[in-house]
């Protein structure tokens, strides 16, 4: 399970991939492994099992 703002990390990720600048500062490439970490637990467990169906 992971919460709202557990998504931050992938979704810099995705910003970085899709610009030229920041894949090149970051090193990024099609060969590139980046390894995110999720630390959050889902704030809202209820609504968390209603959007995936899911509670482990």
């Amino acid at each position: 399970m992971i919460g709202e703002s557990g998504v931050a990390g992938l979704a810099g990720l995705l910003l970085a991939a899709r610009d030229p600048v920041a894949r090149a500062t970051l090193g990024l490439t099609a060969d590139s492994r980046v390894l995110l970490f999720g630390t959050e637990c889902a704030t809202d467990p209820e609504l968390y099992v209603q959007l995936v169906g899911d509670n482990t």
